[in-house]
């Protein structure tokens, strides 16, 4: 064989198993992403919203909402999420870290009015659910406390 024809077979290999190595991971939801209100107003920055799977408890994530409101999750590709139901739950950011005067990171409490926010900071009481399956999926949330 020709070193031309190496080169054909390398590309040919190189090309069927990159594509089953860097699947996207078609077997999980694409993204979800939203506004989260309270009260009428945007939440605050570092809100976090939890998602857990309906039926699979240990399959959960959160997103953290920015200065807007708004958050956004899309699972890495080498590790997809389940497609189906999920609680959603809302959850008031207890503490950030910030850099002090020496250059040290420090944790310090958030200015919080609570630590909850009632029934929407419980997965199984906030009534929140949304049902995340492929492609991309707006899921906006509108509380009142």
């Amino acid at each position: 064989m020709t070193y031309f024809w190496y080169r054909i077979m390398l590309l040919l290999l190189v090309g069927v198993f990159g594509a089953g190595c860097f699947s996207s991971g078609t077997d999980g939801f694409g993204d979800v992403h939203g506004t989260v209100f309270i009260n009428s107003q945007p939440a605050p920055q570092g809100t976090r919203v939890r998602f857990q799977h309906a039926q699979e408890k240990a399959t959960a994530f959160y997103a953290v909402v920015d200065e807007e409101g708004a958050y956004h999750y899309e699972p890495p590709g080498l590790a997809p999420l389940k497609e189906g139901a999920y609680l959603v739950a809302i959850d008031p950011m207890l503490s950030s870290t910030v850099v002090d005067s020496t250059g040290l990171s420090v944790e310090v409490p958030a200015d919080a009015r609570s630590n909850n926010y009632g029934r929407y900071s419980d997965v199984k009481e906030s009534n929140l659910k949304v049902n995340l399956t492929r492609g991309r999926v707006e899921f906006n949330i509108e509380i009142s406390l």
